[in-house]
């Protein structure tokens, strides 16, 4: 279960309220009448920053203890969840429109009970989606961000159903599209757009903004990634190359209290060629759109236009931070930033990938990615690649070809039963295969915005229940 986070403030909801007409939260509850043991008293309300799908419980106990919230659907359609606490429990997760009978319960003295009742309100409109699915998935819960227009991060279940929400815009900060939401190994949600990375907890606690770039003149994009405390951020910026302004990448590395103490820049480590000069445009070169911070501090850094993988020095207190510690390249055709390994394939038609997203270490220390691929008739596939670095190899492993092609963003995680999911970004698809069966996807689903002008959907990732 995702741990319960403690208040440490609200986002504000930004304006995007439920049509009018919505009718209020409703609240009901009881308190146990016990006269003997532990005394509990607990009261469940609306979330006061006005987040439809989310309810808080002041509870007490006297003398002081731990309580259980259990809490799920009063028509039981949908599994109990359980949070605990000992002051305030958060009850988040939950479908719009619905009563939820909950039962706070005193751990030191189980008989102690209060019990009640809360009914969720609407969904805001930049929340509102309309799903279809076919198939069934290993996964019960995923994090995706809104395909309607605006910043919204939401988890689904695996019907589509919308049970939580978080608007990740920022006042006075534009644009708000959400490029890249995830995760935290604090069990926070991470969110970017090209001007802010924000992380907030399931109980909609603000807990950090970051604004990198705006003293440095770059562009934050595509990922971020948060390490030991430490959030890492790609960017890009403009320099003058053979007389061309062309665009290269790099990261920050901010502290846990938001200080800019590292910056990784491309061009201290690899010098790229010349471009034309006179054609008046921009070159958009390696174009960098993922990042991960391995255990050992060392980092992986897709570059989409290059199809190369790169390993990187992490330690910023090392005189060696930064070094590139090999590539991997993907297209045999593009020789400009080299390889360090021979590519096979024992799975699918062909060694290599391009244009690729989400590339990340599995568990059993292969990698995994989305290749996007490029042109009609190429489709995009879910690739496993083996990589030897002391041999020199890398192998294909697994290769899980979708029905299109999906040329730009996307993602390529696991569900905790080990089956590849891909998100096809353009159209905001979700293909699952099982684990070692590249034959036909399992489950499929397609989101839109319930109302006029869907967008694109970055990123697709599956939660542990």
């Amino acid at each position: 279960m995702l741990a319960t986070l403690g208040l440490l403030g609200l986002l504000a909801c930004n304006g995007d309220d439920p049509p009018s007409g919505t009718p209020d939260t409703e609240v009901v509850d009881t308190e146990s009448d016990a006269t003997s043991g532990p005394q509990l008293t607990a009261s469940c309300n609306p979330d006061p920053s006005g987040n439809t799908l989310r309810f808080v419980c002041d509870v007490h106990v006297d003398p002081p203890g731990s309580v259980d919230l259990s809490f799920g659907p009063a028509d039981n359609s949908r599994p109990e969840r359980v949070h605990s606490g000992d002051a305030q429990i958060w009850m988040y997760w939950m479908a719009e429109q619905t009563e939820y009978s909950w039962r706070a319960t005193s751990v030191t003295a189980p008989t102690e009970i209060v019990e009640g009742t809360v009914t969720t309100g609407l969904l805001p409109q930049s929340a509102r989606i309309f799903a279809s699915s076919t198939g069934t998935s290993s996964g019960s819960l995923f994090l995706t961000s809104s395909p309607c227009p605006g910043a919204y991060a939401i988890v689904l279940d695996a019907a589509g159903t919308v049970l939580w929400y978080e608007d990740l815009a920022q006042q006075g900060v534009t644009p708000p599209l959400i490029e890249h939401v995830s995760v935290t190994e604090d069990d926070t949600v991470l969110g970017m757009s090209s001007a802010y990375v924000v992380e907030v907890g399931w109980s909609g606690e603000l807990i950090q903004v970051l604004t990198p770039g705006f003293d440095e003149g770059t562009v934050v994009h595509h990922e971020a990634f948060k390490k030991n405390g430490h959030t890492y951020t790609l960017f890009n910026e403009e320099m003058n190359l053979g007389g061309d302004t062309t665009k290269l990448d790099g990261f920050y590395v901010h502290d846990p209290a938001g200080e800019l103490i590292a910056t990784w820049r491309l061009i201290d480590h690899y010098t790229p060629p010349i471009p034309p000069v006179g054609d008046g445009g921009v070159v958009d070169f390696s174009h960098a759109n993922s990042l991960y911070v391995l255990d050992d501090g060392d980092i992986l850094v897709s570059f989409r236009h290059l199809s190369a993988v790169a390993k990187i020095r992490g330690d910023w207190t090392a005189p060696d931070f930064g070094e590139i510690l090999w590539k991997l390249s993907g297209d045999a055709s593009n020789t400009d930033f080299g390889t360090d390994f021979s590519l096979t394939a024992t799975a699918g038609s062909f060694p290599g990938f391009i244009h690729q997203h989400n590339v990340h270490p599995l568990p059993d220390g292969r990698l995994a990615m989305l290749d996007n691929r490029k042109d009609q008739p190429e489709r995009t596939r879910v690739l496993v690649i083996d990589v030897d670095e002391i041999a020199g190899t890398a192998n294909v492993d697994l290769a899980y070809e979708l029905d299109r092609l999906c040329i730009f963003q996307g993602s390529a995680w696991h569900t905790e039963a080990g089956n590849p999911m891909a998100l096809c970004a353009p159209d905001s698809t979700v293909f699952e295969f099982a684990a070692n069966d590249a034959s036909e996807p399992i489950y499929q689903l397609n989101l839109q915005c319930a109302n006029d002008g869907s967008h694109y959907t970055s990123r697709f990732v599956p939660l542990s229940p």
